[in-house]
Parts: C-alpha cells; sequence; structure tokens
C-alpha cells in the first residue's frame, strides 16, 4: 500500500463518519432529552462513576466503553434511527434462495432496511417502537445476539462499515461528556423532529437548548413504581 492509498483509507474512516456521526448524535439527544426518566439515569451513572474516580476530566473511549448504561443509550438510539433508509440490496445467488418461506429465483435483487429490522416486534419485543435502553441490558447473552443480528446500523458481514469502531468511540465520548457536563432541553418551536428519507434519512427541526448544570440538578427517576424529584449534585 502506497502513502496515498493509505492517506485516501484514513480519508475514508472520518470524513465519511461526519455526516452520519452528527444524525446519530442528534438521535441520541433527541431520545434523550424526550425520555427524562433515562437522561436522569443515564446522568447518575456517570455521575456515580465520576464519584468513584473512574473517569478523567475528559471522558476517553475506554472509560465510555466500561459504562454500560452509556453503551446501551448509544446502541438504543442507533436502532431506533438507522442513518441509512435505502434497502441494503444484495443479488440472489446460482439455485435461488428460500428466504422466510418463499422460492427467490437467483439474480433477483433483494434486500431490506433497518428501519424494518430494528424495529421487528418478533426480535425486540412488543415495546420495539419505543426508546428503551434498559432491553440491552436485561436481556440475556442469547437474546443479544438475536438482538445484534438484526441491527443494520452498521450494515453486517463483509459489507459492514469499516468505520464502525470509529464512530462508536466518537459517539462514547461525545454523548458522555456533554451529559456530563450539560443539562440539555429540547428548543425547537414544534415538539417533535421531522424526517426525510433519502439516501440517508435526514432530520430537521432539532434545535436543543444546553445548560450548566445546577448543584442540584433536578431529575426524575421511578423509584418503588412512582416519579419522584431528586437532587443529583
Amino acid at each position: 500500500m502506497t502513502d496515498r492509498d493509505l492517506i485516501n483509507n484514513i480519508l475514508i474512516f472520518f470524513v465519511g463518519a461526519v455526516n452520519t456521526n452528527s444524525a446519530s448524535l442528534r438521535a441520541c439527544f433527541y431520545y434523550l432529552v424526550k425520555t427524562p426518566y433515562t437522561y436522569a439515569k443515564l446522568v447518575k451513572e456517570l455521575q456515580d462513576a465520576g464519584a468513584k474516580g473512574l473517569l478523567s476530566e475528559t471522558l476517553s473511549f475506554t472509560q465510555g466503553q466500561k459504562l454500560p448504561y452509556v453503551q446501551a443509550c448509544i446502541k438504543e438510539a442507533l436502532r431506533m434511527y438507522p442513518i441509512v433508509g435505502m434497502p441494503f440490496d444484495r443479488v440472489v445467488p446460482k439455485g435461488g434462495a428460500i428466504l422466510s418461506g418463499h422460492f427467490v429465483p437467483e439474480g433477483t435483487v433483494v434486500g431490506i432496511s433497518g428501519w424494518a429490522t430494528q424495529r421487528d416486534k418478533g426480535v425486540f419485543g412488543d415495546d420495539a417502537e419505543s426508546f428503551r435502553p434498559e432491553r440491552w441490558l436485561d436481556a440475556d447473552d442469547k437474546q443479544v445476539r438475536v438482538m445484534d443480528r438484526s441491527m443494520l446500523a452498521f450494515e453486517q458481514g463483509t459489507r459492514g462499515c469499516v468505520g464502525k469502531h470509529v464512530a462508536m468511540m466518537a459517539l462514547t465520548k461525545t454523548v458522555g461528556q456533554i451529559v456530563r457536563v450539560f443539562d440539555m432541553e429540547w428548543a425547537a418551536p414544534r415538539e417533535e423532529w421531522e424526517l426525510t428519507c433519502r439516501q440517508h434519512v435526514r432530520q430537521t427541526g432539532v434545535m436543543l437548548k444546553p445548560s450548566p448544570p445546577t448543584k442540584c440538578r433536578r431529575a426524575v427517576l421511578l423509584a418503588n413504581g412512582c416519579c419522584q424529584p431528586i437532587c443529583m449534585v
């Protein structure tokens, strides 16, 4: 590999992830501010880890990987909002194939979108349309593997996104650090975003207001079956 080839490959990792990562970040914060209980639980995990001396001033990727709820929130946001809206096409090989009990002749172009597989109630449960990071923590290892196979946020197999690990590093560090140092609030005139599907699913109408956390952060946590305001220093 020449130096030019090396530079081109590095550019693919970084330039190719700009639009997709920014959209994924917006999705993460959209779902967090729309579910205060989840947001508060994420804040608490970060605060507890910081109080134990497990986090540096700026969250590192290694530290973020060890925070289960941080990872679950990111994974759930990617499940709810896969950036690629078009189906991932494949050509049926020689001899045809049986797909969901139906014979498909060779040469047929078939495809499926993550917007279908990642909201499959048969895989993710009856609340598949809901943002619930706990599904990734409550499931046993076997069920997590089943859910992972239905995730197409980064595609699968040999066509999988080569920048997946770079993207997860950026998402982990950015989401974790922003939640640590800011209170995020919805600030758009409309209560919901608008999604437009082209090659990528684009968001409009997303406005968030960051503010420094007060000494006593008002959060809503689910405790003993009811919502209670608590003070999180």
